[in-house]
């Protein structure tokens, strides 16, 4: 019983090894264990670590480097079931976008290339079977308009139309392949040399079509989307409309949740308004 009383008292602990939004992350000797803040109340449950955990299993699968320990667990603290997640401490360095070498781009765009390799079940979210729950991709992208609080009535009959714009090239997309979405530099821990050495919080993946994730890319920073499609990756013709296409859904998604958990989201909201402008004109 005392290791478990140790264990209530440092989960609850106020210094985290670091943090992330929604996470805070503490380590105990070469364990770290992922924890969600107070203020983000859906994020704690079983279901949604086994999401993490499942999909870095299929990492490990292609050959990734992941953590070599990985369990979800709960603990009952103060009458409140507390779920986390408990990794083998990865030793490396982790880049922001900014920092990225020529080298750690072209190693990250490998792992891209392998995961997108990986076919599920179904389209849209994945849930911790790795299994999404749309039968079409159109589906899926429509779902997201569709169930937007954030978008206007009238919003939403313009991106209706614009979703019906690219309908021919989404009801192309006939396998469901396992999709990142939020992949970042801050989840890829490099050694000296810039190689890969381990891939950690993959908590949100789809089941979709791979040029999602480069559009995440370029939602998030550009920049960096800029360097991968000159220098690394070669696209076919037509794959920078979809590109931005994806990246106006993103945003759709990505402003729906910030307002939903009630966090500053002007930024993204012109972003969005810009991405929005620029999809329509080139329609």
């Amino acid at each position: 019983m005392k290791k478990f009383g140790q264990l209530d008292k440092f989960l609850l602990s106020k210094t985290p090894y670091s943090q992330g939004l929604v996470h805070f992350i503490f380590r105990r000797g070469n364990n770290i264990y992922k924890v969600s803040k107070n203020e983000f109340p859906d994020f704690n449950t079983q279901e949604h670590y086994l999401i993490e955990k499942n999909s870095l299993n299929k990492l490990t699968t292609l050959g990734i480097p992941v953590p070599s320990k990985i369990s979800v667990n709960s603990r009952n603290i103060n009458n409140k079931e507390i779920f986390y997640i408990s990794e083998s401490f990865i030793d490396g360095i982790q880049y922001n976008w900014e920092k990225l070498t020529q080298k750690a781009l072209i190693n990250l765009n490998s792992i891209y290339t392998k995961i997108h390799q990986v076919s599920v079940k179904n389209f849209g979210t994945l849930n911790s079977n790795l299994e999404g729950s749309f039968l079409s991709w159109y589906e899926y992208i429509s779902s997201i308009v569709d169930n937007s609080k954030y978008l206007s009535s009238e919003n939403k009959v313009r991106m209706k139309d614009i979703v019906h714009r690219f309908s021919s090239y989404l009801d192309e997309i006939k396998i469901p392949r396992f999709v990142f979405v939020d992949f970042n530099p801050g989840n890829i821990f490099f050694n000296e040399n810039d190689d890969i050495v381990g891939i950690i919080d993959i908590d949100h993946p789809i089941g979709g079509d791979p040029l999602y994730d480069f559009a995440s890319v370029k939602w998030y920073n550009p920049e960096t989307y800029i360097k991968i499609k000159n220098e690394i990756t070669k696209f076919n013709p037509g794959d920078e409309k979809i590109i931005d296409f994806y990246c106006l859904i993103q945003g759709i998604n990505v402003v729906d949740w910030m307002k939903e958990h009630e966090l500053p989201c002007s930024n993204e909201t012109d972003q969005l308004q810009t991405r929005w402008e620029l999809v329509e004109k080139t329609l």
